[in-house]
């Protein structure tokens, strides 16, 4: 007979734990019926909260619909089988992206909807977490891409609306380019900002650091084709807008200011630049806090900018500043 004894407040002593993972139900029973499970990490000095979960057990395995709440704040509801995420689910992440889908084994198949904080989104076939099959992405630096994908890339027939202009071009693509031309080079650059300096994070190789003092003409022609990489939307032969004496002037004010607020997160800044070069809107997309927020849109706001050029002519388009705040 299996017996629980209970603590004040409806806690059960009732706890497992396998590999340095600890599980204690904080209602109902470890192994079978509805229930509240929290699992953690152990630590040497104390543990470490992975997730909070609201469900039914059936031999020591989550089945049915249930909840789940991580420690960062994300947080799912959906269906559930031998203890994985299975069947209709709803993400919503911490950062504020949504993502409502089919899952199976733990990973988004089927048809599901993506909408991110930046507002861009994908609606459209998932496959083993990677959008496949048939979908419409839309871009937070403008463009968009409708129609067939694999393993998360643009590959066969589609519609690509290009940044800015707004043109489309309908073409046979493979592996993410239109058939024919060269693979991606890289797909974003993040700048981490400690205390005392600057350090950049990528993701994969590029030719231009962010910190550049250099205006966009003196760039060199792999440098600007680097620089071009990160606008997936960028029709051949056109201009992202650019800091008329590079970015490295406002990476410099965002280190001046860590120095004094000392804070840690993640900071987007999109920047609408019109066609006279002049900015038009900044949002900031994750909060670091918000006083180092507020300030990042006031120096990104005076910045002056070459403006994008499309079709041969100037127009409005995106310029992102990406960057981590760290106090170590």
């Amino acid at each position: 007979m299996r017996r629980r004894a209970s603590l004040p407040g409806g806690r059960s002593r009732h706890q497992s734990e396998r590999d340095g993972r600890v599980e204690r139900c904080l209602q109902g029973w470890l192994a079978d019926g509805a229930g509240v499970l929290e699992r953690s990490r152990r630590g040497v000095f104390s543990d470490t909260l992975v997730a909070s979960y609201e469900v039914t057990m059936v031999q020591g395995r989550m089945e049915g619909a249930g909840k789940i709440k991580f420690a960062n704040g994300t947080a799912f509801t959906g269906a559930f089988k031998d203890g994985r995420r299975d069947g209709p689910g709803y993400m919503a992440y911490a950062n504020g992206d949504q993502l409502e889908v089919d899952f199976r084994d733990n990973l988004p198949n089927g048809a599901g909807v993506l909408l991110l904080s930046s507002g861009a989104g994908y609606e459209g076939g998932w496959k083993d977490g990677k959008f496949d099959g048939v979908g419409t992405r839309t871009y937070q630096l403008g463009g968009s891409y409708a129609g067939a994908w694999k393993a998360g890339k643009w590959h066969g027939n589609g519609v690509l609306t290009y940044a800015g202009s707004g043109r489309q071009l309908a073409a046979v693509f493979d592996n993410g380019r239109v058939a024919g031309t060269p693979a991606d080079k890289l797909v974003d650059e993040q700048l981490v900002i400690h205390r005392d300096g600057m350090k950049s994070a990528k993701q994969t190789p590029m030719s231009i650091s962010q910190t550049s003092d250099q205006p966009y003409e003196k760039l060199t022609a792999a440098e600007q084709a680097a620089f071009h990489e990160t606008y997936p939307t960028l029709a051949p032969g056109d201009e992202p807008p650019y800091p008329l004496n590079g970015p490295r002037a406002v990476y410099e004010w965002m280190r001046k200011a860590q120095h004094k607020m000392m804070v840690e997160g993640d900071l987007r800044i999109n920047v609408v630049v019109g066609k006279d070069g002049n900015v038009v809107s900044v949002t900031t997309l994750g909060k670091p806090s918000p006083e180092m927020a507020k300030f990042a849109a006031i120096v990104v706001g005076k910045e002056k900018y070459k403006a994008a050029v499309c079709d041969g002519a100037p127009c409005e388009m995106i310029y992102s500043y990406n960057m981590r705040f760290l106090t170590r």
